[in-house]
């Protein structure tokens, strides 16, 4: 991650997202260095990209939303006037919307070893003060390392095949 940060074409939302998925995959906070150091260099990246520009502050985590100690993401329910997002079509004013996070998946179909988010259930992206949903198809497709190994066999497949 830190050779994707020193790149400046790079752009900042993929920053973020690799940073979240180390995160996710990280259950005793080890990458914590790490993450720290990405953000020094998204920060120089952004000097040098805008510099003179203000990047707005992160807004603090909602009301009603715990982060869990094992996982690190977050479980809980606040209104979705707390997040920058717009209105789902639906929603009223003040109407509250869950998270839970990944201890609270289903096993792994592939590994049965490591958990996926639990089909049609929601979680929080702090890094954009977000809700990400996670469709009911998300059951079938496997954790993050079935997905890669998944990957990793076609790639050599595909190269075997050529």
């Amino acid at each position: 991650m830190r050779e994707l940060a020193k790149r400046s074409w790079v752009d900042l939302e993929t920053l973020a997202r690799t940073i979240a998925e180390a995160e996710r995959k990280d259950k005793h906070g080890e990458c914590a260095a790490e993450r720290a150091a990405i953000l020094d260099e998204i920060e120089k990246i952004r000097k040098i990209r805008w510099p003179g520009i203000e990047v707005p502050e992160r807004k603090p985590i909602p009301p009603g939303f715990v982060k869990c100690e094992v996982c690190g993401e977050y479980n809980g329910s606040t209104s979705w006037e707390n997040l920058d997002w717009y209105c789902p079509e639906g929603f009223e004013p003040g109407e509250m919307i869950s998270v839970s996070c990944l201890c609270k998946g289903i096993p792994c179909p592939i590994c049965k070893k490591n958990k996926v988010h639990r089909p049609c259930s929601n979680s929080y992206e702090p890094d954009t003060n977000h809700i990400g949903h996670w469709p009911y198809f998300t059951g079938q497709s496997g954790c993050w390392e079935c997905v890669r190994k998944r990957e990793q066999q076609r790639r050599a497949s595909n190269q075997s095949d050529g």
